[in-house]
């Protein structure tokens, strides 16, 4: 009490000093105030969150009176994720990464349910999901267009096809911040970007609306999460399946206890048992190797009585054929010798004979013409 009691007495007259001292003022400096335009697509960013997340809701709860438990949990976790991408893109501290960040969410949820099939998404329920955000991506498209001037607006929706299509995003990946994008791509077009925060009042104000919005997004987390566990403990599948596997936990860990305590008897046992079948695996093993070198012997044999077999068959036959070949150039050697005497003969009878009698025949005839000549002289 002392201590305290000396703290407040030199705290009031520090106080009275510095108030007589006129050379000494004190100001709180509440800051600029936000600029008019960011301020609006701050407002209208927030309130389309609101707007957007309670459209999402009412689709997911339309989607949930499905009498199947799989399509059921299926809308549920899609509400889930929806709202929180949602509030953490529309609640940040620059409204124009807010906004292109919202408008770029339901850009990517309306193709991926395009480009899935119903099977994927909500059965018979499907066209009714990608309707609905369909028309969520044009609100964002309506309110951004509202929010921004025109080139202002243009610039935007440049690059929110343009961050899109660079960066595609994968199932359960979680969205990366993209300040730093927006940032580049607006100096590659010639535009200067401001960075305040505004005064005061508007700091005080984005925080409330961000702790507000996080905390009832948590709270609406909870209570959709426990949506999803009811669920699935009302299907009695679900329930037998769980109680089948504590049977079976409790009936394993029953077999482990017994076999932890007949370790030392299992461990002889199977020891014993163990050299039995190596002995007998290695007894096979041996009488396989003697067996197969045996066989090998027997066909290593086989196939030298064989090649040789073939060998003197061979050699036999090609005698029988070089005989056969001797007989018959002999044959046809004696029957040209003959042919070529034959003509031998017949050429020598022409050269020979025919000038012979050609001769005989020229003086039988000459002898004949002298006789009439004498016989003509007389």
């Amino acid at each position: 009490m002392k201590r305290i009691f000396t703290e407040i007495l030199l705290s009031a007259a520090l106080a009275v000093a510095l108030t007589g001292c006129s050379l000494l003022k004190f100001s709180l400096d509440t800051g600029d105030e936000l600029p008019k335009s960011e301020a609006r697509v701050r407002v209208m960013t927030r309130g389309l969150y609101y707007g957007l997340s309670n459209e999402v809701v009412a689709a997911a709860d339309s989607i949930a009176c499905s009498d199947d438990p799989k399509i059921r949990i299926r809308a549920i976790r899609w509400k889930i994720r929806a709202t929180r991408a949602a509030v953490s893109a529309a609640m940040q501290g620059i409204p124009d990464v807010a906004l292109a960040d919202t408008w770029i969410l339901f850009r990517r949820m309306e193709s991926s349910f395009d480009a899935a099939p119903d099977s994927m998404l909500f059965g018979p329920y499907s066209d009714y999901a990608r309707e609905a955000v369909r028309r969520m991506t044009l609100r964002v498209d309506s309110v951004a267009q509202d929010a921004l001037d025109g080139e202002r607006y243009r610039l935007m929706k440049e690059y929110v096809g343009r961050y899109i299509a660079e960066n595609p995003l994968s199932e359960g990946e979680v969205p990366p911040n993209t300040t730093l994008a927006w940032i580049e791509f607006m100096n590659e077009h010639g535009v200067e970007l401001s960075y305040a925060t505004g005064s005061i009042a508007d700091v005080v104000s984005d925080m409330s609306d961000r702790m507000t919005g996080q905390t009832g997004q948590a709270m609406n987390t909870l209570s959709w999460t426990k949506d999803i566990v009811e669920i699935e403990w009302e299907r009695d599948s679900t329930a037998q399946a769980v109680q089948r596997q504590l049977d079976s936990l409790e009936s394993n860990f029953e077999r482990i206890v017994v076999v932890m305590e007949n370790i030392p008897q299992i461990s002889d046992t199977v020891l014993a048992v163990f050299n039995v079948h190596v002995e007998t695996m290695m007894r096979t093993f041996e009488r396989s190797l003697d067996n197969a070198f045996g066989q090998i012997d027997r066909q290593r044999n086989e196939i030298q009585r064989f090649v040789s077999a073939e060998r003197e068959a061979a050699i036999e036959q090609g005698r029988g054929i070089a005989d056969s070949v001797v007989a018959q150039v002999m044959d046809r050697v004696m029957a040209s010798v003959g042919r070529i005497a034959v003509w031998a003969i017949a050429l020598a009878l022409i050269v020979l004979g025919l000038p012979f009698a050609a001769g005989y025949w020229v003086g039988t005839f000459r002898e004949r013409l002298r006789g009439r000549e004498r016989q003509a002289e007389k």
